[in-house]
């Protein structure tokens, strides 16, 4: 149907192949951690201070910016689980904020900035987390036409949904998004 079009990079589907990669790189590094296997020198997902760990985070941002390579609705069609102008927007501001935390870290381990104490660190961190704070603001503002409605107030769930778990899926959301802002 649509899932192969001209629209993704004149049927290169560059956008698709991109989403495979990022996701089978998340199965496989979701693997390594529940195996246990550490690795010297990496995180508990094989990430550390060489540059394919560095290549493949930033896989995450390429995958976030081929997707304003697609025409999508200004506004929330109300009952449709599409993705739109604002949501699109909010997910760039999310991926590049632990995208560029990474790298942070990233140089931080490759070029051992913490000998110099995690001062300077820890100011580019919390910087980025105020600036995303801001931004998500400004996006809202920018593209949200009807303000009485929320990213997550509004979300479509199956006819019949009960409320209670309609509730417990949002208060997760809120809480996934709240661990998600303290990286």
């Amino acid at each position: 149907s649509r899932l192969f079009t001209k629209e993704d990079f004149g049927g290169y589907n560059l956008h698709k192949i991109l989403g495979i990669v990022v996701l089978v790189q998340y199965i496989v590094r979701m693997v390594i951690i529940f195996s246990g296997v550490r690795k010297p020198g990496f995180d508990q997902a094989w990430l550390g201070p060489d540059w394919w760990s560095l290549a493949s985070v930033w896989l995450c941002a390429a995958l976030q910016l081929s997707s304003f390579k697609f025409a999508v609705p200004r506004n929330r069609i109300l009952g449709s689980p599409m993705i739109w102008q604002e949501w699109r927007m909010h997910n760039l501001i999310f991926v590049m904020r632990h995208v560029l935390a990474f790298t942070i870290r990233w140089a931080d381990w490759r070029y051992d900035f913490h000998r110099h104490g995690k001062k300077l660190e820890l100011l580019f961190v919390y910087g980025l987390l105020f600036a995303q704070l801001y931004l998500v603001d400004v996006a809202t503002a920018y593209l949200r036409e009807d303000k009485h409605e929320s990213l997550t107030a509004t979300w479509p769930f199956w006819k019949g949904c009960p409320v209670w778990v309609e509730r417990f899926i949002k208060y997760w959301y809120t809480i996934a998004q709240f661990m998600a802002s303290m990286m």
